[in-house]
């Protein structure tokens, strides 16, 4: 999930979902199955006779689109709430099974676990029934947590190193608070746990940086294609670059182009319908000027936001200094996704897409 995202970002929702299905069949399918051998595994070496595990169905596309639509402004929760729903299905077979089969289960810990994963284990083994399911589901599964259901067929048979008398004395010294007990564990991990935020906020300004989607331009472009019109009254005489440069579109990237009139009812219009959205033309002579450019096109292209074409004519340009300013501008202006080409001396030299 993370790779799709950083290759595609999450603007397109429903390829998004479609994605994030495709994750929670596959290792939803490969978590039950694996959950079904180890069930297998266990009533054979407790010497009981059982029928054949059945794998529980992983969720189906509206409960992951219902995930998708409420954690897509978050990278990390997405990513666990697609790891959630994998881990889920294993767990709903290795349940579903012990009910069937009136065996017991445990809340076994491993890793670092959060205090209300001790919680549940202090409760030892417990019979299987449906009060441990809830909307039909194992109840206890939540994203980034390592602990899982263990299974039994007799008093005799443990995990090892599962010591629920343990987990219970820690939950009492806590007097029953498990706020107390998280307060505590942040207190022990404070140094680990502030590090972890610091990489994540490192990771979420990585990520709130551009894409470079200039092979995207360069796969969809259709040459030629698409239609050039004008807007009713369009002054050609006092608009010969941006001419010239809807002229490059057409040519180079296809798709169809409305010039549109500037200053219709005192309000300053962008240059360009380009593919039914806003483009905004700017041409600028240093990576400084991308400054000002930039501000002026992002408040003329609002209403319906494509993007802004940055055109540096033949002078020399740093692109890495010029993207520097732009990432700065749109920082602190930018309200919307836009993207920005750069042309110079009429060539595609980047396509930076920005996400809000």
């Amino acid at each position: 999930m993370a790779d799709y995202i950083t290759s595609h970002g999450t603007q397109d929702v429903d390829r998004l979902i479609a994605y994030a299905d495709a994750l929670v069949q596959k290792y939803g399918e490969g978590t039950a199955e694996l959950a079904c051998q180890m069930y297998d595994a266990v009533a054979q070496a407790s010497g009981v006779t059982v029928p054949p595990a059945e794998p529980a169905a992983p969720a189906d596309y509206g409960e992951t689109a219902k995930m998708v639509n409420a954690t897509k402004q978050s990278p990390p929760q997405l990513q666990g709430g697609v790891s959630r729903l994998v881990k889920r299905a294993g767990a709903d077979t290795t349940l579903k099974n012990a009910i069937r089969d009136g065996a017991e289960w445990a809340w076994v810990p491993h890793g670092d676990t959060c205090p209300f994963c001790l919680t549940l284990a202090s409760r030892g083994w417990q019979k299987a029934s449906a009060k441990a399911l809830k909307g039909g589901h194992a109840e206890h599964i939540h994203a980034h947590c390592n602990c899982e259901y263990a299974i039994r067929f007799d008093s005799n048979t443990t995990v090892a190193g599962y010591d629920p008398d343990k987990y219970l004395e820690q939950y009492n010294a806590a007097g029953g608070d498990i706020n107390a007990m998280r307060r505590a564990q942040y207190a022990e991990n404070r140094d680990v746990i502030n590090a972890q935020k610091r990489a994540a906020y490192a990771a979420r300004k990585e990520r709130n940086g551009p894409m470079d989607v200039l092979d995207e331009y360069v796969r969809s472009k259709t040459p030629g294609q698409g239609t050039i019109t004008f807007d009713e009254g369009y002054s050609r005489a006092h608009h010969a670059d941006e001419i010239k440069t809807a002229q490059w579109l057409h040519d180079t990237l296809g798709g169809d182009i409305v010039l549109l009139q500037e200053n219709l009812g005192g309000a300053k219009k962008p240059d360009y319908i380009w593919r039914g959205k806003f483009w905004e033309l700017k041409n600028i002579t240093s990576d400084k000027a991308a400054d000002s450019a930039i501000r002026g096109a992002l408040k003329q292209i609002a209403e319906t936001p494509g993007g802004v074409i940055l055109d540096c004519g033949e002078n020399e340009i740093e692109i890495s200094a010029l993207q520097a300013v732009i990432d700065a501008r749109i920082s602190r202006s930018g309200k919307f996704p836009v993207d920005v080409l750069v042309l110079h001396r009429k060539e595609l030299l980047a396509a930076l897409r920005y996400k809000k």
